[in-house]
């Protein structure tokens, strides 16, 4: 999957809303309404993801534990594209 594809599905997972091809998002900053997704390059759109597959992780949905560590570890690198491939194969996992 390429990052659009990869950020739809984010979207998805994040239940944002769509409205004539403009997504709703909000995030500590900011309300957007946008056709383009920054899930692969904003922290602030990134983070809140972050929060709800560890949340996920906490009501122990019988998932495996090895992609919430190495999130775990993508995190530690504060690189923006290790978290955000990590995020990804969670989800994918959770689909």
């Amino acid at each position: 999957m390429n990052k659009m594809e990869n950020n739809k599905l984010i979207a998805e997972f994040m239940e944002l809303e769509v409205e004539d091809g403009l997504y709703y998002m909000t995030t500590l900053m900011d309300d957007y309404k946008t056709e383009t997704l920054y899930f692969n390059s904003s922290w602030d759109w990134l983070m809140p993801v972050v929060e709800k597959c560890f949340e996920i992780q906490n009501q122990n949905l019988g998932l495996k534990i090895k992609p919430f560590f190495k999130l775990n570890d993508a995190l530690l690198t504060t690189n923006i594209d290790e978290v955000y491939k990590a995020v990804i194969n969670i989800i994918k996992q959770i689909k």
